[in-house]
């Protein structure tokens, strides 16, 4: 869709979703702004559907929950906070993590600790995992120490503040029984061996996390199990492991990662590999039973993208952006992922049709590309994808008519 006829193209729905992006962006920001919570009932968190874990009507959250002991699903509309309690008895021993997902617009958390007013800005707010117009996800720790001096009950909200998104909160509350693995600790230890080298033995996986949560002998309140946001299962076995930007500085990708039966996120965006190609980093993960999303983007990534992730029947969501990737986007991550993110690398070739009776797809972000970038039209198959609701193919040598798209069409630009 190349010169004056691609500028053209669907102008208003463009505009329309620099919008949403712009919304996507600032989602951070924004619990920061003044709600009225005063007169909102809030709810036990305890006492809910897919969380009745109180053991009595105090209202306290017990130690030990962990995976999907305590899931909370609702439908936010814009602007109307949400209002949680729960609370932490002068006993307790555990870390405190709430995660949450958010489908179809953008929505955030935030505590007030006992005795805080919510006409008051909050003590804490959330840090992001990601986020992107499709869909988000971020998390509080709460620290053991920081349980321990403020006990009483806690207030948490959850506000959307754009579309009306299907989020899902996730609590956990892992007690001093629940530790890094020994095996799954010194694989850690392994990789820091090789990503600890130079510049970044100052980085702070390599002075930090290295020294207080690997080593053989440490408090559990200092366990990689409980650092937010990473987790771990009852048997200590890591099910998120996210170190975005931390300084990793490895020849290649730790083969190591490979062997976390349990790992269910993986998040090193922003570290170094080497020249690691994506076929390396398949060959290492492709195993995992349970993965189903991995960020990998701005690590260095060569080679060209295969079918290998793509056989794990649980991954959802891929991130590879901005790397070096080469060659065509393949058809079968268009038919097995949910979201796929390759901006901003060197593909080329043609879209491939996609198999639109099967495929989930709800994102795909392929725009950008390094020199001529992707060509060819859009196959019209793309107009039977019933979940895409986000098409990003901007900068690339696209030509041709836009096929109509599916209903569920949100944002489009192929500029």
């Amino acid at each position: 869709m190349a010169g004056c006829r691609r500028h053209s193209l669907l102008t208003a729905v463009v505009a329309a979703a620099l919008v949403v992006y712009s919304i996507a962006q600032t989602a951070k920001t924004q619990p920061n702004q003044q709600l009225n919570l005063t007169n909102t009932e809030a709810y036990p968190i305890t006492q809910l559907p897919n969380c009745k874990v109180a053991k009595d009507n105090s209202h306290n959250l017990p130690a030990g929950l962990l995976d999907n002991a305590c899931n909370i699903q609702m439908q936010l509309k814009p602007l109307d906070p949400q209002l949680f309690m729960f609370s932490i008895p002068d006993s307790a021993e555990m870390s405190a993590g709430f995660t949450l997902s958010v489908q179809g617009g953008t929505a955030s958390m935030s505590i007030w600790y006992p005795g805080s007013s919510v006409e008051g800005p909050p003590d804490l707010v959330q840090s992001e995992f990601y986020i992107s117009i499709a869909s988000s996800e971020g998390w509080i720790s709460i620290k053991p120490a920081d349980l321990k001096t403020h006990t009483g009950q806690y207030l948490l909200s959850v506000t959307a503040f754009s579309g009306s998104p299907s989020v899902q909160l996730r609590v956990t509350s892992p007690g001093p029984e629940v530790m890094l693995a020994d095996l799954e600790r010194e694989l850690l230890l392994e990789v820091a061996a090789q990503c600890c080298d130079g510049e970044a033995k100052g980085s702070d996986f390599c002075s930090f996390v290295v020294p207080k949560s690997l080593k053989q002998a440490h408090a559990w309140t200092s366990d990689l199990c409980h650092m937010a946001p990473n987790s771990c299962n009852k048997l200590g076995q890591l099910t998120r492991f996210v170190l975005p930007t931390l300084g990793l500085s490895c020849p290649t990708f730790p083969k190591q990662l490979g062997q976390l039966p349990a790992l269910t996120h993986l998040d090193l965006r922003g570290n170094s590999f080497g020249q690691a190609t994506f076929a390396d980093v398949a060959e290492v993960l492709s195993g995992l039973p349970a993965l189903t999303g991995v960020a990998l983007s701005d690590t260095g990534m060569t080679g060209s993208l295969t079918c290998d992730l793509s056989t794990i029947p649980t991954l959802q969501f891929l991130d590879v952006a901005y790397n070096y990737l080469e060659g065509p986007l393949p058809a079968c991550l268009l038919n097995n992922l949910t979201e796929l993110y390759v901006s901003s690398n060197a593909l080329s070739g043609t879209l491939p049709a996609v198999a639109a009776n099967i495929s989930p797809l709800k994102l795909l972000y392929a725009n950008q590309q390094r020199g001529a970038g992707i060509t060819g039209t859009i196959p019209a198959s793309f107009s039977a994808l019933q979940s895409l609701a986000y098409l990003n193919l901007g900068g690339n040598s696209l030509k041709g008519s836009l096929p109509a798209l599916p209903t569920s069409i949100k944002l489009v630009d192929v500029r």
